[in-house]
């Protein structure tokens, strides 16, 4: 098996662990990309749908978004 076939099984084992309780997501979210925040959010939004764990996703996905878009923008003013 090639590292490219057990990434799939390595992201729902990571999908699932942080998903699992609130505490260990709340603990390590700031540790987490954008774009691994997003996957969260999209298998929460399909799966359990939990209100609180939707909000704090949502939370953090829109400070990372809003911190990239902000350095975008300064590094384009500095140009």
């Amino acid at each position: 098996m090639s590292e490219n076939d057990r990434r799939p099984a390595k992201a729902a084992e990571m999908i699932s662990i942080y998903l699992k309780d609130w505490r260990y997501l709340n603990h390590h979210l700031g540790e987490l990309r954008e774009d691994q925040v997003l996957e969260l959010l999209n298998v929460e939004r399909a799966g359990r749908r939990r209100a609180n764990i939707l909000e704090r996703l949502h939370a953090r996905y829109c400070r990372l978004r809003t911190d990239r878009e902000r350095m975008e923008i300064m590094k384009d003013s500095l140009l």
